[in-house]
């Protein structure tokens, strides 16, 4: 007998296309997000002039979870990493750190990583 699982939701990317003439004005945006929002944050990147790159689930703890680790802990939060243009990382991560509330303690965190001139690492992330 298969089992219903209408609440599971598909994550879907969508992303804009990005050029190799492109690769000295990206910067790459690092968030960490809880897994019920997401879905809201690609879309949010997407519709902000970013491209999603990838999400990967997070392995490991806080210093107020360590008591839980003993437990069989497991995080609901995932690693997102998305670019975006040079010229308009500073007001994006602005916008999402104020929307998803990063800024406050337990919501998750937003970092740039300054990936110039390292054209090994663009690279794949340019179609």
């Amino acid at each position: 007998m298969k089992k219903n699982n209408k609440n599971k939701k598909k994550l879907v990317i969508v992303s804009q296309r990005l050029y190799p003439s492109q690769i000295n004005e990206l910067s790459m945006c690092c968030f960490v997000v809880k897994k019920e929002r997401l879905d809201d944050l690609f879309a949010f990147i997407v519709n902000n002039g970013g491209r999603v790159l990838s999400a990967i689930e997070c392995v490991g703890q806080s210093r107020s979870e360590l008591v839980q680790a003993f437990d069989g802990f497991v995080s609901n939060n995932y690693f997102v990493l998305a670019m975006c243009q040079k010229e308009i990382t500073d007001i994006f991560m602005l916008n999402v750190v104020k929307e998803f509330e990063l800024n406050k303690k337990g919501n998750g965190k937003a970092f740039v990583v300054d990936i110039l001139g390292y054209l090994g690492a663009k690279g794949p992330f340019v179609e």
